[in-house]
């Protein structure tokens, strides 16, 4: 199954409007609203957009995105694309499940505003070098995933050089249980390298 602009020559897109896309059960880049075109290179999102649904930007060719508004990213959302620059802002939320992994970020923070950050978010980003967490008083809960002994955190397999940490951090698994980082020796930064 595909979604509705699969066979499109679309290179640019203005959403000046919110837009409510629901594939069922989407598990592919090329069942999101525009996932899986190859030929989308410009996204510019208007200040009424707050949803990006799960893979909406999954496996196009966007470099850049100014997301200040948005409130929620869903899971998988820029998922293998060259994304290298991002604007998130008071708004954000929430930060579904790989909704940047095997992307090209090279630096991402993260607004006190953000409360959750999903499962794998930012796995496989081979150039995110620096992490800032901006400085807050609420708690932000992070997806991890015990592989069977090779536990996940949301910066797997990303070679960070550079950690501001403004706030408390507790994983959440996915059986519902929560602990702190201390309590669990790999996790948020694991194997990152």
């Amino acid at each position: 199954d595909e979604g509705p602009f699969i066979d499109s020559p679309l290179t640019d897109v203005t959403l000046n409007r919110p837009v409510t896309y629901t594939f069922p059960n989407p598990d592919t880049a090329n069942e999101g609203l525009f996932g899986g075109k190859a030929s989308l290179t410009d996204v510019t999102l208007g200040g009424y957009v707050k949803n990006l649904s799960d893979y909406m930007f999954a496996n196009t060719k966007i470099t850049t995105i100014d997301a200040s508004h948005v409130e929620t990213i869903g899971k998988n959302v820029f998922s293998n694309s060259p994304l290298a620059s991002i604007t998130l802002g008071s708004s954000a939320r929430t930060i579904g499940a790989n909704a940047f992994n095997s992307t090209k970020l090279t630096s991402i923070t993260i607004p006190n505003s953000v409360n959750s950050i999903g499962v794998n978010a930012f796995v496989n980003c081979d150039d995110l070098n620096e992490l800032i967490i901006a400085d807050g008083t609420g708690t932000l809960t992070v997806g991890y995933q015990d592989n069977g002994g090779a536990d996940w955190g949301p910066f797997y397999d990303s070679p960070l050089k550079k950690i501001v940490l403004g706030r408390e951090i507790r994983y959440v698994d996915g059986n519902g249980n929560t602990f702190t980082p201390a309590e669990e020796s790999d996790g948020f930064f694991a194997n990152e390298d």
